[in-house]
């Protein structure tokens, strides 16, 4: 594609490629009652990645707490599936994607995080309690 868009550039073409592409995106977003939930979903998960805590997604705010680069890796891929659907033919086919691939990491991620708070938590309260296990590790 990038190759042929280029020939359509030097050849003075591009902006009727421009164009055809940009109609292409809009007619995927046609059905406006899922546009409008879909614009909606996405501002409050931009909302909700930045302030876990506030919209009450605490165990998000776990992650964060275990990954300092998780907060603005899940922004940045958010936003890059936004911009991709803006920007591509495919249009709302990126975000989907974006989201069928980013949305089973996360969720991985915070278990693992929780994980790893629970065996802190167990080995805390056995040394707390001096049990022999605890001592020999």
């Amino acid at each position: 594609h990038l190759g042929r868009f280029w020939q359509d550039l030097a050849s003075g073409d591009a902006w009727d490629v421009v164009v055809r592409k940009f109609r292409a995106m809009v007619r995927s977003l046609r059905y406006w009652p899922f546009t409008i939930a879909l614009a909606g979903a996405i501002a409050f998960l931009y909302f909700v990645l930045m302030r876990p805590v506030k919209w009450r997604a605490s165990l998000l705010e776990r992650l964060y707490e275990h990954s300092p680069t998780m907060r603005p890796a899940a922004i940045c891929a958010l936003t890059v599936g936004v911009i991709g659907t803006l920007v591509n033919d495919s249009g709302v086919v990126i975000l989907s994607v974006a989201f069928s691939l980013g949305t089973p990491l996360v969720i991985a991620a915070v278990v693992r995080a929780l994980e790893r708070d629970l065996a802190a938590e167990g080995t805390s309260a056995a040394r707390r309690s001096g049990s022999p296990s605890a001592q020999r590790g």
